[in-house]
């Protein structure tokens, strides 16, 4: 973060101008009651700590050189802020370098134990400034160029005119001056790095560089902090998480920027109190991993090679189970909800060919020490004939590809491994954990169906058929784990709400809870002046989603965005875009998973 306020002035008229934006509906100081939480108990305490170095909040977050520090940070953030700042980061820094890593109840339990890092000196009231000459600073220093700014819908941009990259003279000035100057940021630059910066514009080359770029992204999104990569990790933690060396050679991307992403992925390791972040900007990582690896980025999706009645995959179930002939791979291996409480846990079988490049799969099964030394991995096929080797790895790789279809191998017992959530002849509607459906999911249940629905964005998530949900992660054992859909997944939407104001895109939904109804439960959510009934019903093809807009003092446009497999007929030419009159109400209809829709106005 550059200086380029130089005068207590310029603060001040800046301070003024950021403090006058808000948010439609959002509340400031002025607003706020006092934090009413009790002090925290020693016990309390002591969770907090403890929550916060195990997790993995510590290798960012401290005192030590190269950390983030978080001292006074009760005096930054209002309470409700920091709170939704910790559980939602990509509403408040669309940058994306700030992970989601915490589950319900966890972010309030840790805002309480932060906010007691006070100053008081952080405290006091700004001197008074002038928010339009603070606007035209913002416009006119360069804040802009990083930071983004919406007053009323609308995008505000930078007024500074730069000169252009090739102009530049390859001399001292400016911001890479000795000397300073009151017109120019000023960065915290040593001689070297402007030295660096000087030698560059004498050439200004100009090229793509993946290697570069996976550099930058692995530092800012921290991932040296906690793994190995072509330098040692920052942090020497306990429980230290795969080494990066290999994740091109490895991986395939599509798995890589699933893990990295806000909708997440699955826990490969669910063993370890480490967790992995989850960014709401994960980048190209698993691109930029495979082109620093020299490996194609563009692998196609894992397809069965084989029936799983055939010879080939038989066998490679056979070499993966316990009994005479196999190799027992699921003394160590999970499988699907199979956990062999083993002393060296490994990832999860079912899903070893969407993680693995099958040459990565091939070297490591050759002599997985010349890959990791010092692995718990036994080498199979070390010395042994060509022949015996190429064709029993083969096996376990097309049996692999079939998945959670793949026959049980033998010694994995799956009869006792679900807690199905009990369903009635009603539907019923469940507060829990669902992977990929943010902290405040709910899920909704009928026999044979349920959907996901995000509280937190308004916003359809998923649907599946089949059974309800496995709550064996949520109640048993320590709990507090990912219920689990018992069905495939469906439908899955887009991360919005399906409706916007035309007026104001950027309007958010804000969720008002829920009613059951004779055909269902049926959420409620206002949008501006707008509130919206949102109900959705399994069909013979599909879901049938219903919208009822009860309008405000002032007609209101809506928009919705629809995907593929969501389609509607409108009463105007416009088939996604609707009036709500004033005091009045509108109706839509959407079938997902079908062609037939109706819409209709009263």
């Amino acid at each position: 973060m550059p200086t380029v306020l130089h005068l207590p002035t310029q603060r001040a008229d800046v301070t003024a101008f950021l403090m006058s934006l808000r948010e439609p509906g959002a509340t400031t100081s002025g607003d706020m009651g006092p934090w009413v939480e009790p002090p925290l108990s020693p016990e309390d305490r002591q969770k907090a700590q403890t929550l916060f170095g195990s997790i993995g909040c510590s290798a960012c977050h401290g005192e030590s050189d190269g950390k983030f520090s978080l001292r006074s940070v009760g005096s930054k953030f209002q309470p409700f802020a920091l709170v939704e700042y910790m559980m939602r980061p990509e509403n408040f820094d669309h940058s994306g370098r700030m992970p989601s890593m915490l589950r319900e109840g966890e972010g309030t339990l840790l805002a309480r134990w932060l906010l007691e890092n006070r100053n008081v000196e952080f405290e006091r009231s700004p001197p008074q400034g002038n928010p339009s000459e603070g606007r035209k600073l913002v416009e006119t220093r360069g804040c802009l160029g990083c930071h983004s700014i919406d007053l009323q819908g609308q995008t505000v941009y930078t007024a500074l005119v730069a000169p252009r990259f090739e102009t530049l003279p390859a001399q001292p000035r400016g911001c890479v001056s000795n000397t300073i100057e009151k017109r120019y940021a000023r960065y915290d630059f040593g001689e070297a790095d402007r030295a660096a910066i000087l030698a560059y514009l004498q050439v200004k080359e100009v090229a793509p560089s993946p290697l570069w770029e996976l550099t930058r992204t692995l530092d800012s999104r921290g991932c040296r902090n906690c793994h190995e990569t072509d330098v040692p990790a920052t942090n020497v933690l306990a429980e230290p998480p795969p080494s990066l060396r290999e994740a091109g050679h490895k991986l395939r991307p599509q798995w890589i920027e699933r893990q990295l992403s806000a909708m997440g992925g699955q826990r490969t390791r669910p063993w370890y109190t480490l967790r992995m972040p989850r960014f709401h900007r994960a980048g190209n990582l698993g691109v930029l991993l495979a082109a620093g690896a020299g490996e194609s980025t563009t692998l196609p999706k894992v397809a069965a090679a084989a029936e799983a009645t055939s010879r080939v995959v038989q066998e490679g179930v056979q070499y993966l189970g316990r009994a005479e002939g196999g190799m027992s791979c699921v003394t160590c291996h999970s499988y699907a909800a199979f956990d062999p409480k083993s002393a060296t846990p490994a990832p999860d079988l079912s899903t070893a060919a969407q993680r693995l490049r099958p040459a990565w799969f091939t070297r490591w099964l050759r002599d997985p020490g010349r890959i990791a030394p010092g692995t718990q991995m036994p080498a199979f096929f070390v010395d042994v004939d060509e022949d015996f080797a190429t064709s029993r790895i083969k096996a376990l790789w097309t049996a692999l590809t079939l998945g959670k279809n793949m026959p049980v191998p033998e010694g994995v017992d799956l009869s006792n491994f679900q807690l199905p959530y009990p369903l009635l002849d009603k539907p019923v509607v469940v507060r829990t954990f669902l992977e990929g459906a943010g902290p405040r999911s709910l899920a909704v249940g009928w026999k044979g169906a349920a959907y996901a629905f995000d509280a937190e964005t308004c916003s359809l998530v998923f649907t599946w058929t089949g059974g309800f949900l496995d709550m064996r992660p949520v109640w048993v054992g320590r709990g507090g784990d990912y219920a689990v859909p018992l069905g495939p997944i469906g439908y899955r939407a887009r991360q919005q709400s399906v409706v916007s104001l035309v007026a104001d895109p950027a309007a958010k939904p804000q969720f008002k809870g829920y009613s059951i109804t004779s055909n269902g439960p049926q959420f409620e959510y206002q949008l501006g002046a707008l509130m919206i009934e949102d109900q959705l019903l399994p069909t013979a093809k599909g879901w049938k989603r219903t919208l009822r807009f009860r309008g405000g003092k002032n007609p209101a446009d809506v928009k919705l965005a629809l995907d593929d497999e969501v389609t509607v007929s409108a009463p105007k030419a416009n088939d996604l875009q609707w009036r709500v009159p004033a005091g009045g109400r509108l109706l839509i209809e959407l079938l997902i998973g079908s062609t037939k829709t109706t819409a209709g106005q009263r």
